[in-house]
C-alpha cells in the first residue's frame, strides 16, 4: 500500500472510529508514524499532506464513502472542477457551504426520461437522465432496526447509552455495514419514519419493545392501539413512552392480522409520500 493510501486510511479510522474530527494534527502524524513504521519526518507528512494529498483525494483507489466521507468531515474544499468529477465518478449529489467544502451527499440511481411522459410532452426528447435516490427496503428497514438493537444491549451492558437521533450510531451503522447512503439519510429515515411503524416490522416482539422502551420513542393512542393488538402485549405507558408491557395469551388470529396489515398498507402509502418530500427536503438539508 502506498504511502498517501496509508494516510487516509489511518485519517478515517481516526474519524469513525474515535470520532476525531480533527484528526490530522501532532499526536496523529507521531501514532501514523508508529503503527506504520514510517521514515519520514512529521513536518515532510505535513506538508506532503497540505500540498498534494487534498488535492488528489477524489483519485486514489478507496471506497467511494470512504472518500465522500473524508471531503465532508476533514472540511477539505471542492473546486468548480473537482465537483462534478467527484458526482459523476461516485453517483452522487453534494452540497456545498460558501467556502466550497461538503456539507452532505447522497447516492443517487439514474433513471431515463421517458420522453412520452405527459409532463415533458412538450418538450424535445433527450438523452438526459433524472436522478431518484432508492428507497429503503423491508431488509434495509430490519438491517437498521438490528443494528440498532444490538449496540442499545451492548451499551446497556456497560452502563453506557446510544441514540438513533444522533450521527455517531449511523457512522458506525454505514461503516460496519458497507451502506450506499450518507448518515444523515439513514438517521432521518429512522427518526422520522420508522420509528412509526416499528411495531410492524418482521422482528422478535421482545426487540421492539425493548427499542420503544430504550429509545424512548413517544406512541400516540393510535400506534398504542396497534402495538398492543399486533403484538398481543398490553402496555404500560407513561408520558406518551412504553415503560413497560406484558403478553396477552393467545396467539394472533388471522382475520386480526389481515385487518392490521390493511390498515398498515395504508400507512406505508402515506410513509411513501413522506419519504418523497424527505428526500426533497435532504437535497437542501445536512447534518454532522
Amino acid at each position: 500500500m502506498d504511502l498517501e493510501k496509508e494516510i487516509w486510511i489511518h485519517i478515517y479510522q481516526q474519524l469513525i472510529y474515535h470520532h476525531n474530527f480533527e484528526a490530522v494534527n501532532e499526536d496523529f502524524w507521531n501514532s501514523f508514524k508508529l503503527a506504520n513504521c514510517c521514515q519520514h519526518t512529521i513536518e515532510d507528512l505535513k506538508q506532503y499532506y497540505e500540498s498534494a494529498m487534498k488535492n488528489n483525494l477524489h483519485k486514489m483507489k478507496l471506497d467511494g464513502w470512504i472518500i465522500l466521507d473524508l471531503y465532508k468531515y476533514m472540511k477539505i474544499p471542492i473546486s468548480n472542477i473537482v465537483q462534478p468529477e467527484i458526482e459523476e465518478n461516485f453517483k452522487v449529489v453534494i452540497k456545498l457551504d460558501e467556502q466550497r467544502m461538503m456539507v452532505d451527499y447522497d447516492f443517487v440511481q439514474t433513471t431515463p426520461v421517458n420522453p412520452k411522459h405527459p409532463t415533458l410532452s412538450k418538450r424535445k426528447a433527450t438523452n438526459r437522465t433524472i436522478q431518484r435516490r432508492k428507497s429503503f427496503t423491508i431488509s434495509d428497514k430490519v438491517q437498521m432496526a438490528e443494528y440498532l438493537f444490538e449496540k442499545m444491549v451492548k451499551a446497556e451492558e456497560e452502563g453506557e447509552t446510544i441514540s438513533p437521533r444522533g450521527n455517531s450510531i449511523w457512522r458506525n451503522y454505514r461503516c460496519d455495514v458497507n451502506g450506499g447512503r450518507g448518515v444523515y439519510n439513514y438517521q432521518s429515515h429512522f427518526t422520522r419514519q420508522m420509528t412509526k411503524y416499528l411495531y410492524t416490522l418482521p422482528m422478535n416482539r421482545e426487540k421492539i419493545l425493548r427499542m420503544y422502551h430504550g429509545f424512548r420513542i413517544e406512541v400516540n393512542a393510535k400506534m398504542r392501539q396497534k402495538i398492543a393488538k399486533l403484538l398481543k402485549v398490553k402496555l404500560d405507558i407513561r408520558e406518551n413512552m412504553i415503560v413497560g408491557w406484558k403478553v396477552v395469551e393467545g396467539g394472533e388470529g388471522k382475520e386480526e392480522k389481515e385487518e392490521e396489515k390493511e390498515d398498515d398498507d395504508n400507512d406505508d402509502e402515506e410513509d411513501d409520500d413522506e419519504e418523497q418530500e424527505e428526500d426533497e427536503e435532504e437535497d437542501g438539508s445536512g447534518s454532522d
